[in-house]
């Protein structure tokens, strides 16, 4: 017979720090199942080793779920430089669908220095990572991020939807080097989210001290590239300190086609803060040579 009323749940087991290859997972769609079927009894850090493959991996790799977390941390980090998450999924590489409390930090053993992990889609309709469903307090630093979407609802990443009743909230990019792959993405950062009610908006997201740059497109007749690209159903934004630029001359659009480092394009965006960013130049900074349009 079903149970009824309040329900004693068996306590979380997993923690501690886990290699990935390892005795216990291959890769980190088996480390995230062990985790949602386990729970976590305190944090835990998953290790990408030098012999982590990326192709035994089933995509999107989906982060694990709120209610095995907890108040606990999950975080991925590369032991050595060089360490890649790549696949050529038409959906995406990484989806953040859900999650809390998930910590990707790309410098090696957490050292907050170095750019060692690369999360790339090399699907031109694909996201390399997504926020959707009410996924909060999520981080990504110190990660190069590519992707190659020409989808102009799409983006390298992508801040989505929901289907409860926070929106994405509270999550942080930083110190992150957003763009292109072996072609140009026509917007690095995409953010549509749900605007039913005020409460499902995209809240309190932070993109601040990244490189965002080669968002391109030559032929979409509205949008030649943007680097962050915000419409409906996003509030209270912190886009500060970041660096907008283009390596290669962008000579050829569509007609009437613009170009934007930063684009808030719906009435019901509100209490942004834009400040310090570089849109300019070749490089950070807006150094090296100039920016060339048409």
């Amino acid at each position: 017979s079903p149970l009824e009323g309040s329900q004693a749940t068996s306590a979380g087991t997993l923690q501690g720090i886990i290699n990935i290859p390892g005795l216990d997972y291959l890769n980190l769609t088996q480390a995230f199942a062990d985790v949602n079927e386990k729970g976590l009894s305190d944090d835990i850090v998953l290790v990408l080793l030098g012999t982590y493959n990326c192709a035994t991996e089933t995509y999107p790799i989906v982060c694990p779920l709120p209610n095995a977390v907890g108040d606990f941390n999950v975080t991925v980090w590369p032991d050595v430089p060089g360490i890649s998450i790549i696949s050529d999924h038409p959906t995406g590489t990484l989806d953040f669908n859900g999650c809390r409390n998930i910590i990707f930090n790309g410098s090696e053993d957490g050292d907050n220095v170095f750019k060692y992990l690369l999360i790339e889609n090399t699907n031109t309709s694909g996201f390399a990572m997504r926020f959707i469903n009410d996924a909060v307090n999520n981080k990504v630093k110190y990660c190069r991020i590519k992707g190659v979407t020409t989808n102009p609802e799409n983006g390298v990443v992508l801040f989505s939807t929901t289907d409860g009743p926070e929106g994405n909230d509270c999550n942080k990019i930083s110190n992150c080097d957003i763009g292109d792959g072996m072609s140009t993405p026509i917007n690095c950062v995409y953010g549509a989210g749900t605007n039913a009610t005020s409460g499902q908006y995209n809240n309190y997201d932070t993109i601040v001290d990244c490189d965002i740059f080669n968002f391109y497109h030559a032929s979409n007749n509205v949008n030649g590239g943007i680097g962050v690209n915000l419409g409906d159903g996003n509030a209270d934004w912190y886009i500060c300190c970041n660096h907008f630029y283009q390596t290669s001359d962008r000579t050829s659009f569509g007609s009437g086609a613009t170009v934007n480092g930063i684009l808030l394009s719906s009435t019901d965006i509100n209490n942004m803060e834009l400040c310090f960013n570089h849109i300019g130049g070749t490089t950070s900074w807006c150094g090296s040579t100039p920016w060339v349009l048409g």
